[in-house]
């Protein structure tokens, strides 16, 4: 098992925007359990997009999302999804442009 938590306060890009894990090597297991919420009342969508984003020799994404719903606020809601590619990542947008965002969450691989 592997554990991340996201405890802290993340900044929106100048599009609105948190790239929240980079593009994580899930090869090695077999499900993904997220949580994430916050307190700040600011609206954003998370999207959960699992494939690969390294492409290969020719370049390119072969990625799609598995799941993409509103930021929650306050009640949390555990997600869990299957492995179905050798990466995974969660990006927030339509936010507020430069903005702080607090965020309480985790992010749970199982083998």
């Amino acid at each position: 098992m592997a554990l991340e938590d996201f405890f802290r306060t993340y900044t929106t890009d100048n599009l609105g925007q948190i790239f929240l894990t980079g593009n994580l090597n899930v090869e090695a297991y077999r499900k993904v359990n997220f949580m994430l919420i916050t307190d700040s009342g600011i609206n954003m969508t998370v999207n959960c997009e699992m494939g690969t984003y390294s492409g290969g020799g020719g370049g390119g994404t072969l990625a799609q999302p598995v799941a993409q719903f509103a930021l929650e606020f306050l009640r949390p809601q555990i997600h869990t999804f299957d492995v179905l590619g050798p990466e995974f990542r969660i990006v927030l947008f339509n936010g507020p442009p430069n903005t702080d965002v607090p965020l309480q969450g985790w992010l749970l691989l199982q083998t």
